[in-house]
């Protein structure tokens, strides 16, 4: 009988300390089942995993791989990718570098995907479908709404910048 009570806090033990950390210099793994790997990560959350450098995952279920990123504590079952990097939504996505510590590329609608390099706005997103058996829309460009949400109004919603002409250029394949 002492066996088994042994064997019980021996696999509760194994249990509430299954954290993994690789190279964790001022890393840490709170999270109930959270790992990180490289200096200054930071997996908060339950089932959180970081990967890179100087990164938090606040969010349960999230991760984050690169530096300086983060998914904050709203982006449950969100996916940060990239530098200067940040989710901010539920089951959201955000793949790029952000301009700078201070100008982070932030994913913060549901359900979506956003991506873009060397700038906090997006070269791309692509929405949530309306279901089963719909599509959700793309936009390219900075496609926002007047409360700066991302929206595009079509399948496919182009919008240039400021400072360039809003053009489509299709090449064909015997092009020469």
């Amino acid at each position: 009988m002492s066996f088994l009570i042994i064997l019980f806090f021996v696999s509760y033990t194994c249990k509430l300390y299954s954290q993994q950390c690789v190279t964790c210099n001022n890393s840490t793994a709170d999270g109930e089942n959270a790992s990180v790997i490289g200096p200054n990560n930071h997996a908060n959350a339950i089932n959180s995993i970081v990967i890179g450098k100087n990164s938090i995952a606040d969010a349960w279920h999230s991760i984050v791989i690169g530096n300086y990123s983060n998914t904050l504590s709203t982006g449950i079952n969100s996916i940060t990718i990239g530098m200067h990097a940040s989710v901010a939504s539920g089951q959201a996505m955000v793949i790029g570098y952000g301009y700078n510590a201070s100008n982070l590329l932030m994913n913060n609608m549901q359900q979506s995907l956003m991506m873009g390099f060397n700038s906090n706005r997006p070269t791309l997103f692509i929405s949530r479908s309306n279901g089963l058996g719909k599509t959700g829309r793309i936009a390219i460009g900075n496609v926002v709404d007047e409360n700066g949400q991302m929206d595009p109004q079509a399948k496919l919603h182009l919008r240039a910048d400021a400072d360039e002409e809003a053009a489509v250029f299709i090449e064909p394949h015997t092009w020469s």
